[in-house]
């Protein structure tokens, strides 16, 4: 049995929130006939939800009904948990406007506020005195401890003895139940302060068990130095910390979120607990004086940069203006016209008009580019909200939360309606430390939200931001409906959301390690819609196995740590290993010519030795290409056959190239030698001595326990794998079964250099040498590569619905497993991310410019992406083609490229030579994205590798 893993066990800051003002209900409320969307991302299903006093009493499908049960027949609606709303000023007014209108009718149910109150008790008392339609939690905010205490002498780095009070009076909102420290960086006074002074507080939140969300200082010129503010304080206090409407608000940062999500994905393998939060639109709301961070109001080339990069005069729509009402809802430019004058000198002046006291004015702004909304949006790690006022000019205010659902799931389908669900609650829940709702599960607070998903959207605009959502049938707050049939209700059951626990400064903030490892792979799963994974962990001989998702979705049967799963090219390592053990056996050996057992192969195979098959240098082209016709059964001989009919490729040992062909002619080879079926040969020499006690040949036949179901995406939706002729899956490329126990299992008699002679190891383990004499990563079945300049082992393989992986990380001790039921899984994401959780010094390193030596280079990848993007690949510049590229592979190209266009900029960031080729990794600059090309050059200089793909 393997050991449990041995962690140190930490303690987490959570943050329970108490719920004063308690309610009595007469009657029970029965919600049938809805589909449930939970909050956790988990798919929807059809169940009924029992309410009982405020808080979710059950789920289920009984079909019973208690007399006391008010019933709310939802057919053909979806239930979900109530929207909480993350950044929001809903809270301005909310005293005049109880039913909070703007908020209930897009399904919002709790609203997060920055606070701007002081004390922070004196605003929740009158909240518990006065109740509103939502529950409202409160951060303690760092602008509003500032003013009160520098006053309007704010202009300054506080002194030492000013950040001393605002800590005290920091620690009192941390005990009055504020759930950390905001920020608002960008704003006075906060942009005044010294990054040392919000370090200082940030620990004072994060000693009280708090966290830390920001407007960062800048979210357009410094965007970057920004946003390494934010991550510093997350390193150093570990605590959880959240961008607030996270945006890239500058011309010259469009199309930058590719780059952004991968900092902040680095960040989080580096043990950084950072998340965001985003609003549905390109236009922002704040003030004029907002655009000028050093508050430079009169510089005529600051004010031409802003109005060329930051946002254009059409762009600027002012919202407010007190001393000339009548330039509401009129851009800067329209302004300009009314006053004959430059839109420069305009903007200066309505910045000036408004200095004075009593005076004030508004701004949305169009500053974002689409592309970017639509990244951020899937980041796994971001939820929705909106930065909306119950009386804004935003139409944010009124519908950011049916915009996702109408726009972005329903019309554009950036996400499933599942996830943004989740976006909505459960991660919302998550990010600010809101423990008790969120998520419709028994026990949890009754905030609910009933929609038509075929219906609901949004219809405020900037001329009309106040017009409410569609398609919002009913909402629940603590068991109370406040908004019926397009109406609030004039119920106020909202409640003031006080964070309660707290930790001792000195308690460990970080989570255990497998605790982050569940929360990377569940995060990952749903970014890659995966339905189930498998992962085992080694760490030093510590073991982590288990099971994520589901192994069937029409039978809902979770994987566990016995799931089986198919191998893939994964099986390859153990073709290699039976061949080896023949080897021992004298029975063959790695020098044999391939026409000592094919001998009616053609007579260019009697240079194509044993060594080559298992080495991928043979030059026997791949089968696997779209010409294989999958769904016939063949024979042994037909398959071998089929083979002798392709061209080489290239002479044997001359170079490298991937060949499933190869792998399954050393299955023949081994059937042939040993007389036993190679499958038999594994079961008998290596599966049962290894005690792999689920590993065998795959079989659609045989009853198999707890065998996975494989799934593909097609068109966006998960559809069954494929179905291929028997023979198929058993030849010795990959057509296995096992279970992630079986591959531990393996690993360890790996490391113990179990089964064969050390000889034998040292063979499969070694780099192929080509006939230059140049070595190749590859072995016996395994890749041989490097991560932070130690060795690593690895395979991984795709095959009928199924991706696997296995990783060995020798210089650190670390093995990760990794198998996922869905063909467009990316296993290599998950052991990137478990090893880089492990330890931070394993991240892979992101892409850098490096200098361009070879402009030569750069023009022949310029070609080969013109010619790609106008279908005239020409085999003739090629040295090598490998099998399946025309058309396959050109015509994919062809159609990505005329999407994406002609990149802006193209920068080299990886130089290296592989075998006997130069290798030059680029990363383009589309409109549409970024991508990376791979280029290869063989000596003579022509091509023989090109590729394009989103990960470098």
């Amino acid at each position: 049995m393997m050991s449990p893993m041995k962690i140190r066990a930490l303690v987490l800051a959570g943050a329970a929130l108490a719920c004063l003002a308690p309610s009595a209900f007469a009657q029970t409320v029965l919600i049938t006939n809805a589909m449930v969307i939970d909050g956790t991302g988990a798919p929807a299903r059809q169940a009924e939800v029992r309410i009982v006093d405020g808080k979710i009493d059950s789920i289920g499908s009984s079909g019973s009904i208690d007399p006391r049960d008010h019933v709310i027949d939802a057919r053909g609606l979806t239930l979900a948990p109530g929207f909480i709303d993350t950044h929001s000023h809903h809270d301005r007014g909310i005293f005049d406007h109880r039913d909070a209108l703007a908020a209930v009718s897009q399904g919002v149910t709790t609203i997060v506020v920055g606070g701007s109150e002081l004390p922070l008790a004196s605003f929740f008392a009158r909240l518990d005195a006065q109740p509103a339609a939502v529950n409202i939690a409160s951060y303690a905010g760092h602008g509003t401890l500032r003013r009160h205490v520098m006053g309007d002498d704010y202009k300054r780095v506080a002194s030492d003895s000013e950040v001393a009070r605002m800590k005290e009076l920091l620690r009192e909102e941390m005990a009055a139940g504020a759930l950390g420290l905001s920020t608002g960086l960008e704003y006075d006074p906060g942009i005044f302060s010294a990054k040392e002074e919000v370090l200082d507080l940030a620990k004072v939140a994060a000693a009280a068990g708090g966290r830390y969300i920001s407007h960062m200082r800048s979210e357009d010129r410094q965007f970057w130095p920004a946003l390494d503010e934010l991550l510093t304080i997350g390193r150093t206090t570990r605590m959880p910390v959240q961008v607030s409407h996270m945006k890239l608000a500058m011309r010259a940062l469009w199309g930058q979120g590719d780059q952004l999500v991968a900092k902040l994905d680095a960040a989080r393998q580096e043990g950084i607990g950072v998340t965001a939060d985003v609003y549905p639109w390109t236009m922002w709301q704040s003030t004029l004086t907002v655009l000028y961070p050093k508050r430079n109001f009169t510089d005529r080339a600051e004010t031409e940069f802003i109005l060329k990069e930051v946002a254009s005069p059409d762009d600027l729509l002012l919202g407010t203006f007190t001393p000339n009402p009548s330039y509401a809802g009129k851009t800067v430019r329209q302004i300009a016209a009314l006053r004959g004058a430059d839109a420069a000198t305009t903007l200066m002046a309505l910045i000036a008009e408004t200095r004075g006291a009593g005076r004030s004015e508004s701004v949305v702004a169009t500053g974002m580019d689409e592309r970017d909304i639509v990244r951020l949006l899937r980041w796994p790690y971001t939820n929705i909200c909106s930065d909306g006022e119950l009386d804004g000019a935003h139409p944010r205010g009124f519908g950011s939360f049916t915009r996702v659902l109408g726009h972005y799931v329903r019309e554009e389908h950036v996400l499933t309606l599942e996830d943004a669900v989740r976006k909505m609650t459960g991660l919302s829940a998550a990010n600010v430390g809101i423990t008790d709702r969120g998520i419709i599960r028994p026990g949890m607070s009754a905030d609910l939200v009933l929609f038509d998903p075929a219906t609901v959207a949004e219809r405020a605009t900037s001329v009309e931001p106040h017009a409410t959502s569609v398609g919002i049938k009913t909402v629940w707050v603590n068991g109370e409906i406040v908004y019926d049939k397009g109406r609030p209700t004039g119920n106020f059951p909202g409640r003031a959301l006080r964070r309660t626990r707290t930790i001792p400064e000195d308690a460990a903030t970080a989570a255990p390690l497998d605790q982050r490892i569940d929360e990377f792979v569940r995060d990952e799963m749903r970014r890659q819609r995966i339905p189930g994974v498998a992962i085992g962990v080694v760490n030093k001989g510590d073991v982590i196995a288990r099971g994520y998702g589901y192994a069937n979705l029409e039978q809902l049967v979770p994987v566990t740590e016995e799931t089986i799963f198919q191998s893939g090219s994964l099986g390859k390592m153990f073709t290699a290993a039976a061949v080896m053990l023949l080897v021992e056996d004298g029975k063959l050996a790695l020098g044999d010519p391939l026409t000592k057992f094919f001998p009616d192969a053609p007579l260019s195979w009697n240079t194509i030795t044993v060594r080559h098959l298992l080495t991928h240098t043979s030059g026997i082209p791949d089968y696997t290409t779209s010409t294989f016709d999958y769904r016939k059964d063949y024979t042994e001989e037909q398959l071998a056959h089929l083979a002798f009919e392709q061209k080489l490729e290239f002479p044997a040992g001359s170079r490298w190239n991937y060949s499933n062909t190869g792998y399954a002619l050393l299955g023949f080879i081994v059937h042939r030698v040993s007389g036993q079926f190679y499958g038999d040969v594994l079961a008998e020499r290596i599966f049962k001595p290894l005690e792999m006690t689920t590993a065998r040949i795959i079989s659609e036949e045989d009853l198999v326990r707890n065998r996975a179901a494989g799934y593909q995406l097609l068109k966006g939706e998960i559809k069954n794998q494929q179905w291929v002729a028997p023979q198929l899956n058993t030849t010795a490329d990959g057509s296995l079964y096992w279970s992630v126990r079986d591959l531990l299992a393996w690993d360890a008699a790996v490391r113990r250099r179990a089964i064969l002679k050390p000889e034998s190891w040292e063979q499969i383990l070694t780099p192929v040498r080509l006939n230059s004499g140049k070595s190749y990563p590859y072995g016996f079945g395994w890749s041989l590569d490097e991560r932070d300049h130690k060795p690593l082992q690895q395979h991984a393989g795709s095959w009928q619905g199924f991706k696997t992986q296995l990783s060995r990380f020798l210089g650190d001790d670390l093995s990760i497993v990794v198998l996922a039921n869905l063909a467009q899984a990316d296993p290599s994401r998950f052991v990137d991310g478990i090893a880089a959780i492990v330890n931070p010094a394993l991240t892979v390193p992101q892409p850098a410019p490096i200098d361009e030596v070879e402009p030569q280079v750069t023009d022949t990848l310029r070609h080969l992406l013109d010619a790609a993007r106008a279908g005239k690949l020409s085999r003739a510049e090629f040295a090598y083609v490998r099998a399946g590229f025309f058309p396959d592979a050109a015509n994919a190209y062809k159609q990505e490229l005329e999407k994406l266009g002609q990149p802006s900029r193209m920068q080299l960031v990886e130089r290296r030579e592989l075998g006997d080729d130069r290798i030059y990794l680029y990363q383009l600059t589309f409109t549409g994205g970024t991508r990376y090309a791979r280029l290869g050059l063989a000596p003579d200089g022509r091509v023989s590798a090109f590729s394009l793909r989103e990960r470098p």
